[in-house]
């Protein structure tokens, strides 16, 4: 990670660290949500303009450009999500109940980026050395077999709290801890199958981002099933800070290829 891509993560951090401050002063609660509310619609949107500039440094025609707008895609449809999220709260005064159509474009985030990355790797033609597969299915383990367990310690503790669980709400629960496990399992797949390279590099800053992510969406749904989350919480610094990685990744990959050029 160079100097410019350092600087550029520290000032995506202020406004997180605004909302620690906002938490520790006590600050109303709906001043708090709606700031968090609009921090991570800003962080979504944001980095996803950064996914679709990388995008342009390809030709047309290059799997790389398909790829990075698959990732910009599934950003934004976060970000869409996050308004209708905001939008509910702000109209209703209550909290999203889960599931809500909002977890469509959640959800859709996963689905596009794994499209991505199925297009950046073909761009590419790398093969996965046998570590990597290795590594890879070794953090997809571990992962797949933590999120189920949050899933069903969520789905318990709703229902030792009252909460009504339809199968819905079942289903939706376990496609997040199926999902965003595939999700951090491919990501670590390319970017295995790159170390060292100009891009691969720059795509372990991604990982990052994605596992951030991934804490995140989990702990998230525990919290939701529960009916004990609340926005502006500490959670809410997950997101756009994985947002931050992300187009930390996208800007240090469009910079490199720019000086390669």
């Amino acid at each position: 990670m160079n100097l410019s891509s350092i600087v550029m993560l520290f000032l995506w951090a202020i406004p997180l660290l605004l909302l620690l401050l906002f938490g520790a002063m006590e600050t109303s609660g709906s001043v708090i949500a709606t700031y968090s509310n609009i921090v991570q619609m800003l962080a979504a949107f944001i980095s996803a303009i950064f996914c679709f500039i990388t995008m342009n440094v390809f030709d047309r025609g290059d799997s790389s450009r398909t790829g990075w707008m698959f990732i910009g895609l599934g950003v934004l449809s976060w970000g869409i999500g996050q308004i209708i999220y905001f939008l509910y709260e702000l109209i209703t005064k209550q909290t999203v109940p889960f599931p809500f159509y909002t977890d469509i474009f959640f959800m859709l985030l996963a689905v596009f980026v794994m499209i991505g990355i199925y297009f950046l790797w073909k761009s590419l033609k790398s093969e996965v050395p046998m570590w990597g597969w290795i590594v890879s299915l070794v953090i997809l383990g571990l992962a797949l077999f933590w999120a189920i367990s949050l899933s069903k310690t969520g789905l318990v503790l709703a229902a030792q709290a009252g909460e009504e669980i339809t199968q819905l709400g079942i289903i939706v629960t376990y496609l997040y801890a199926i999902l965003d496990p595939l999700l951090v399992f491919f990501t670590v797949l390319l970017a295995s199958s790159l170390l060292g390279g100009i891009i691969g590099n720059q795509l372990w800053i991604m990982i990052a981002g994605f596992i951030l992510y991934f804490i995140g969406d989990q702990f998230f749904n525990i919290l939701m099933n529960t009916g004990t989350y609340k926005t502006g919480g500490i959670i809410d610094i997950t997101w756009p800070l994985a947002f931050g990685l992300i187009a930390v990744a996208a800007y240090a990959t469009k910079s490199a290829l720019t000086r390669r050029i």
